[in-house]
């Protein structure tokens, strides 16, 4: 988490949008060969899935937003299925919301509702509002 916390905080309002998907995108990268060396490590997944649905907000088209989404939404999934910790059930029920995926991602956060979890991702999707 304080991979892409640090890059929240340095990018709200404060780098131009193009470095901030260059910055964005190399974290994407480093967490990606991170994921290959430890496929088990479910906090590298998250990061990286949070770092993919960062990636979407920053998008340009519509059509990138989605394609990050549904990339978080493959890194996070084998982990949150059937995780009850809400740190890897948010950012898969984000993605599964964004996605359109509604019956899956109530499910998603009913489980995140019961262990009282509050997510810190953002509440709306990059291109669509759900």
């Amino acid at each position: 988490g304080a991979i892409v916390e640090i890059l929240r905080a340095r990018l709200v309002g404060e780098v131009r949008p193009r470095e901030a998907r260059r910055r964005v995108q190399a974290a994407i990268d480093t967490l990606a060969t991170l994921a290959a060396e430890q496929p088990t490590n479910r906090r590298i997944h998250r990061w990286w899935s949070e770092a993919h649905l960062l990636a979407a907000r920053l998008a340009e088209r519509p059509e990138a937003a989605e394609d990050q989404v549904r990339e978080a939404l493959e890194v996070i999934a084998p982990f949150a299925e059937a995780s009850r910790d809400g740190r890897v059930v948010a950012p898969y029920e984000v993605a599964l919301r964004c996605l359109g995926r509604t019956v899956e991602a109530e499910e998603a956060r009913e489980k995140l509702r019961r262990t009282g979890y509050f997510s810190p991702l953002d509440a709306h999707c990059p291109s669509s509002g759900r």
